[in-house]
């Protein structure tokens, strides 16, 4: 499974090197997959100037080309060429056709994305997706110069109680694969990227749409009581999903998602979550290069946990352990002829008068 983070500033107050921070941490993490999906027009050129500058050998970037089409005014045919030209190598299309953003305006259907917000202002001035007249032209530089492709949906249900009050977005991946077949465009040249929230029981009907496909998830949200916890909601409906479907890519959710732009601390946080989401499921499909990885560390805990992860060493002493103190299980079944005063595993010096009261 591989992993696709978004960066970019949605408000003329989002600070751009905040952005850039995220950028560089999610590189230095080996994302495969980073979207710069900026809504400022300068902001986003100067994360693309900034990410021009990167050696990103293993992360691909991306962008969505709906976004700056409109905001600039320009063909989006024009825009994919500029943007590819400044070293972006993956694209979002989003493949919604007018007539279904009328009917989710006509049944009061929340859309629960920016691209179908974007749809929703064309369709309101009576003005089809602009992808449908240069689609053609797109697919073939996109073979051209070997770029990757996602399609993304844009009636992903913004709550779960909508995805069983409405089948739009089921007819939505209905329409896209139907059309992207129509074009002569083969299942493997493209990533799904649907989802949203989804009703438990509704996990088997996503799974029966997407088929063979290959899909991009974030989650799905099975829940629509954990507002601001996304991140774990979306790596459990992932996992439920995962028992059924192979996942392509998970597109990483903070905890700040619904409300605001993810602070740095968040993006971290939610970035490396979505890491252990990754080496777990790549352990389940038995990825040579992730079970290796697993196998080394595993020999490397034969003492204690301690500061032995993905990630790198735990900050702080790994010769303190505060869970156990003198009682660390694993060391003293290693090692049982240390005498406990030898030890000092976790005796903090404020902790030792108690310490040695519970031994005798």
């Amino acid at each position: 499974m591989k992993v696709k983070v978004n960066v970019g500033c949605s408000n003329r107050n989002d600070k751009v090197e905040t952005e850039k921070e995220k950028i560089r941490y999610a590189v230095a993490r080996q994302v495969d997959y980073i979207s710069e999906i900026s809504l400022i027009p300068s902001s986003k050129n100067e994360l693309l100037d900034f990410i021009n500058t990167l050696d990103h050998k293993s992360t691909k970037f991306c962008t969505v080309p709906l976004y700056d089409s409109v905001l600039t005014n320009t063909d989006i045919f024009a825009v994919i060429k500029q943007q590819h030209s400044r070293g972006i190598k993956c694209f979002t299309l989003h493949l919604t056709p007018k007539r279904l953003i009328d009917s989710a305006i006509a049944h009061q259907f929340v859309i629960n994305s920016r691209a179908g917000n974007f749809l929703y202002v064309l369709a309101k001035g009576n003005i089809e997706n602009p992808h449908f007249e240069v689609f053609e032209k797109i697919i073939s530089f996109i073979r051209e110069n070997d770029c990757e492709l996602f399609v993304g949906t844009s009636l992903r249900p913004g709550r779960v109680a909508e995805s069983k009050r409405s089948q739009l977005w089921l007819e939505e991946l209905n329409f896209i694969k139907s059309f992207m077949e129509s074009q002569g465009v083969h299942k493997d040249e493209y990533i799904l990227e649907c989802g949203g929230h989804i009703d438990s029981t509704l996990i088997d009907t996503l799974v029966g749409a997407v088929a063979d496909n290959k899909i991009c998830v974030m989650g799905p949200l099975v829940t629509d009581a954990t507002n601001a916890y996304d991140d774990l909601s979306s790596i459990i409906g992932a996992t439920a999903l995962r028992s059924k479907k192979e996942i392509h890519t998970h597109l990483m959710l903070t905890r700040d998602e619904h409300i605001r732009l993810p602070t740095l601390k968040a993006f971290k946080r939610g970035l490396d979550i979505a890491l252990v989401l990754k080496h777990n499921i790549n352990l389940i499909q038995k990825d040579e290069e992730t079970v290796k990885t697993e196998d080394r560390f595993r020999n490397q805990s034969n003492q204690c946990t301690t500061g032995v992860n993905i990630f790198g060493p735990i900050q702080g002493d790994l010769e303190v352990c505060t869970m156990c103190g003198r009682h660390c299980p694993l060391r003293n079944i290693k090692y049982p002829s240390v005498s406990l005063e030898k030890k000092h595993i976790g005796l903090r010096k404020r902790d030792s008068h108690e310490s040695e009261q519970y031994i005798q």
